[in-house]
């Protein structure tokens, strides 16, 4: 039947309710290891360094987002989380230097 992955899809998270913030998440096992799996991630493919904030200038916002993968039988066989920016407030050449490209 087509489109029946997206249905059962749907159907898991009308029932199970992922998490909208870090906090809640991180009191969830499985949510918690999928946080620190994407961390290490991060860490091991030197993404992002940690550095001062220059005087005068803001923070980049940040955001956690949830979704379990599924399997050929709708099973839930991973849980993955995905620390990402708030690209929209970034200025290039001032918060990233290398353009994003999807190919």
């Amino acid at each position: 039947m087509e489109g029946a992955g997206f249905y059962a899809h749907e159907a898991f998270l009308a029932e199970k309710e992922l998490p909208t913030k870090a906090l809640d998440a991180i009191t969830k096992p499985h949510w918690h290891e999928a946080m620190q799996q994407e961390h290490e991630s991060l860490v091991a493919n030197k993404t992002w360094d940690l550095a001062p904030l220059p005087k005068g200038q803001k923070a980049v916002g940040s955001k956690w987002h949830f979704a379990p993968k599924l399997g050929a039988n709708d099973e839930v066989t991973r849980y993955k989380a995905r620390f990402v920016a708030k690209g929209v407030a970034q200025v290039y050449g001032w918060d990233f230097h290398v353009p994003s490209i999807h190919l």
